[in-house]
């Protein structure tokens, strides 16, 4: 392997009444945002994630997001919008709730997020690979996943400013995906990546 798996920092910022969370690439960063327990417990929260994974059973109630090279797409729930800017030597594809759309305000909160970085290698990117890599790295629950057919590593993790989250690494046609939100979202974010396709 020519280099290390990219070590990430997580950042906060609110951006209206929704959430945006990032990670600078390779290069450390703070914020002050919200708190994380109240951000993963809030009744509001839950019941706004409730609703969204019942979307997720209904492709009427879904809208299709498709990404240009890489190619792949997936459905998201409406309500909430896409959208992406690059971040270091990556891009960031950024899923947040829509707080401007009225109809859906109670979905406040809701984000997740696709790091995309150029990676040299075309693997099955395992657990035991990620942490020989970084050793540092929190990995509690750490699981196969399939995401478009391609096979990745499902873990919870850790942040000083998030608290417990949910993250997907997977690497397909030499390019190393990271994806991650608050721990209390995992299953929607789990719905969401099982429409996902390559192109």
């Amino acid at each position: 392997m020519k280099k290390n798996l990219p070590y990430i920092i997580i950042a906060i910022i609110l951006i209206a009444a929704g959430l945006l969370a990032y990670k600078s690439y390779r290069s450390p960063s703070t914020s002050s945002g919200p708190s994380a327990n109240n951000q993963q417990t809030s009744k509001e929260t839950k019941q706004a994630l409730k609703a969204v994974q019942s979307q997720m059973q209904n492709p009427a109630e879904q809208d299709v997001y498709r990404h240009i090279e890489p190619n792949f797409s997936f459905n998201y729930p409406k309500g909430f919008k896409v959208g992406s800017f690059e971040e270091g030597d990556g891009e960031t594809v950024l899923v947040q709730s829509d707080a401007s759309n009225k109809s859906y305000q109670s979905y406040s909160n809701l984000a997740f997020q696709i790091y995309i970085s150029d990676f040299d290698e075309d693997i099955t990117l395992t657990a035991q690979r990620i942490k020989q890599d970084m050793p540092g790295i929190k990995m509690d629950n750490a699981k196969s996943v399939s995401v478009g057919n391609i096979t990745g590593t499902a873990f919870l993790g850790a942040d000083e400013s998030l608290g417990q989250t949910y993250e997907v690494w997977l690497v397909y046609n030499k390019h190393l995906y990271q994806i991650l939100s608050y721990a209390s979202q995992k299953d929607l974010v789990d719905k969401i990546l099982s429409t996902w396709s390559w192109q």
